[in-house]
């Protein structure tokens, strides 16, 4: 699949065709648009984007183009019914990532039909808008969108991308090089990173999940030593002893001997994650990612220093030590996941930040030679009015030295 479009005035068309195509389907569905989402856009303070015009050189503001879309995941570890590629026409701007699609089955067409204006229902320039259907709004806060490495989704799909959404559903797009697919990457991502609130760190919780000072500290400070082995015939006894002791413990018809088998555990969960959008200028935004990502690296280091308490607080085989272990992967795959997503944030953040300086300093310096070239066509104009004035100046002299010889002849 080759780009859609080339050249900048063509891409600039396009872009403009999309904001149309968008912006026409969301007035036909306006009953539908008084969401959380469209009310927190309404009370923004500070702008999704500080210069709009940034969004005619494409991305990481704005990005289209066709894609096969497939969805893949409806949930996490939950596969979709439909997971077969269709062709759509994909949409990345403001925030959002719709996909299009121009056929239209009849049930769809009728109701597009019904809430239609009778009059003065065409909008913009023809009648492409009655054709195009939304399949899907994907809005772009705590989402991620990644390059599937070599060889991507197969041989034959060698070019795709995952958007991962919070709900734990994943979209794959296949575009038809892989500078397109870095371009749709760079864009989502950008949106994300623009829009996404960080969640709060080092929240205070009494639930136990195994690793409370309770259950840490007690274990480290009073754990019991293992009772000397004696030799000689007394050797086995005192090991058949253990071993009921063990066992006994295994069934539950003693007290438990350590501190982590004492207590209830509950099932660790991720905390949920903010869909309320950022309303930060994009500077503090980038500030506030950075301090996010600076404490979850510390709480990952926090927690991973819990690993080795936390083998000694439970005895081996009390159902807590599973609980408990259980409980300590997931936080720390949550953490890794969280570093990785706003690291990758971060770092959109970054190329929108040099991209646009790439483009403001090629900017200035178009103006620049655009002025110089206009100083140097006015002092041509000067000059060439100059001469233009003395050779004027020149002939009406001559003029007036024939016309005076002519008022002498007669006299003379």
């Amino acid at each position: 699949m080759e780009h859609l479009f080339h050249g900048q005035n063509r891409h600039l068309h396009s872009i403009g065709f999309a904001n149309a195509l968008s912006q026409a389907i969301i007035r036909e569905g306006n009953e539908e648009n008084h969401t959380i989402a469209s009310y927190e856009e309404n009370g923004r303070t500070a702008p999704l984007l500080e210069d709009e015009s940034l969004e005619l050189h494409g991305p990481p503001w704005a990005k289209e183009g066709i894609l096969k879309h497939k969805h893949h995941l409806e949930a996490m570890d939950k596969k979709s019914k439909d997971r077969h590629w269709n062709e759509v026409f994909a949409v990345i701007e403001k925030g959002y990532m719709k996909i299009f699609t121009f056929n239209m089955n009849a049930k769809a067409a009728r109701s597009k039909a019904k809430r239609r204006p009778s009059a003065g229902g065409v909008v913009g320039g023809g009648n492409w808008a009655d054709n195009a259907e939304e399949l899907h709004s994907f809005l772009l806060r705590q989402t991620m969108a990644s390059t599937l490495p070599p060889p991507g989704y197969s041989k034959t799909r060698p070019h795709v991308f995952a958007l991962s959404l919070p709900t734990g559903a994943v979209h794959l797009f296949q575009a038809g090089t892989s500078d397109n697919v870095r371009e749709y990457v760079q864009t989502a991502n950008y949106w994300s990173a623009r829009l996404s609130k960080e969640p709060l760190v080092g929240g205070v919780s009494n639930i136990e999940y195994g690793w409370s000072d309770n259950v840490i500290n007690t274990a480290l400070i009073g754990r019991p030593e293992s009772s000397p082995t004696t030799i000689g015939n007394s050797g086995a006894p005192r090991q058949s002893i253990q071993s009921s002791i063990r066992s006994s413990m295994d069934h539950g018809t003693m007290k438990p001997r350590l501190p982590g088998d004492k207590v209830v555990l509950s099932d660790w969960t991720p905390p949920s994650q903010s869909m309320m959008a950022s309303n930060l200028m994009e500077v503090d935004q980038h500030k506030a990612l950075s301090a996010y990502v600076k404490n979850v690296e510390e709480e990952m280091q926090r927690h991973q220093e819990l690993r080795a308490p936390l083998m000694i607080a439970f005895s081996p085989r009390h159902p807590n030590a599973g609980k408990a272990m259980a409980n300590f992967e997931k936080k720390s795959a949550y953490l890794l996941r969280e570093l990785v997503k706003f690291k990758t944030y971060i770092d959109a953040l970054d190329y929108a930040n040099d991209t646009r300086d790439k483009i403001y300093k090629e900017r200035e310096e178009r103006l620049k030679a655009e002025e110089e070239a206009k100083k140097e066509e006015e002092q041509g104009d000067e000059e060439a009015a100059k001469d233009e004035d003395d050779m004027s100046a020149t002939a009406l002299a001559q003029s007036y030295g024939s016309l005076m010889s002519a008022f002498d002849s007669p006299q003379r």
